[in-house]
């Protein structure tokens, strides 16, 4: 089994920023466009440590922390500010667009102990405690935890059960059911996965069956994981504090927090290089910057500290650099 297939094509690149500076920061950059956002020049988009999404009408839903409107921004493909999803108030450090074929789209967005599942008006349709259901559960029983729960990243399978990643505690995986029982709990810690800091995970459904993709992150690894745990794969490793994944086409992209974009290829190694920070490759893996940065740090088109990745319909990346103030880069695979 060959858990990540990817194209063989070479790619080329078109960046284009989205961040909410002053005329300032861009003028007379050529490869960087500052995209309108429709905000006073003495307001930011507001701390990008979360994760993108686009629907299918081209919409960018981008998760803010903190600043003037924090939670769910909302951007057309012209990077206009649309406005926020009513009654978020805090920005989901993960989250998924579902978008049903014959049902209103929803977002199931990941808080440090809860799921919460919101439609796009901003209507609560349901909360899974995962504090109180792990606490109540007699599939929870384990030693006691290390470290306070704080849920890091969310996967749906195409059963409708849900995945839900506890990246910032114990690196336990929590399995649910579609009707959110708690079904199993993947034990991170401890063989077979090892995990450390396991940010974000996905479904890979080009495998069969479906397995999930792992970030270990302070491991610089992704692991390809059957969804009962039983199998477990490293399918990439020696990467920058990988920190999300996304599959675009037949490209799978990786985000490394420690400053670079990358397409892997079919073996895992780095296929492409889409964007890479100026004090990458000054430093060795592991002592690299990967903290949010401020606008006086940024250089053009080059991504600092990726946290969310998005795929466009028109062969495009969207990813969200965690900063203070909030950027979103655009690339583009030709």
């Amino acid at each position: 089994m060959t858990p990540l297939t990817r194209c063989n094509r070479y790619f080329s690149i078109i960046l284009i920023g989205l961040v909410a500076v002053t005329n300032q920061l861009m003028a007379g950059n050529t490869a960087y466009k500052d995209w309108d956002l429709d905000f006073p020049y003495d307001e930011t988009i507001g701390e990008t440590h979360g994760d993108i999404e686009l629907s299918a009408d081209a919409t960018l839903y981008v998760s803010v922390r903190a600043g003037p409107r924090p939670g769910i921004q909302k951007y057309n493909n012209e990077g206009h500010y649309l406005g926020n999803i009513p009654n978020v108030s805090s920005g989901f450090h993960d989250f998924l667009l579902i978008e049903p074929v014959a049902a209103p789209a929803y977002i199931i967005g990941v808080l440090p102990t809860q799921v919460v599942f919101v439609d796009l008006h901003g209507n609560r349709l349901k909360t899974l405690d995962v504090a109180e259901i792990v606490e109540r559960s007699a599939v929870a029983t384990r030693q006691p935890r290390n470290k306070p729960l704080r849920l890091s990243g969310l996967a749906l399978a195409s059963d409708g059960s849900l995945f839900v990643i506890d990246g910032y505690g114990d690196d336990d995986i929590y399995r649910f059911s579609a009707e959110g029982e708690l079904i199993a709990i993947l034990a991170g810690k401890i063989a077979p996965l090892n995990l450390q800091n396991a940010h974000k995970i996905m479904i890979d459904q080009r495998a069969l069956p479906e397995r999930l993709l792992i970030t270990d992150r302070e491991h610089f690894r992704i692991l390809s994981v059957s969804l009962d745990g039983s199998e477990v794969e490293e399918v990439a490793a020696e990467l920058g504090l990988p920190s999300a994944m996304a599959q675009c086409g037949e490209a799978f992209i990786v985000a490394e927090l420690e400053g670079r974009v990358v397409v892997l290829d079919d073996k895992g190694g780095v296929a492409k290089v889409l964007s890479e920070s100026s004090d990458y490759g000054s430093l060795p893996r592991g002592q690299r910057p990967s903290k949010m940065t401020h606008p006086s740090d940024w250089v053009a088109g080059l991504a600092n500290r990726p946290h969310g990745l998005a795929c466009g319909e028109d062969d495009s990346i969207y990813v969200s650099d965690w900063s203070s103030s909030g950027r979103v880069l655009k690339l583009a695979l030709h």
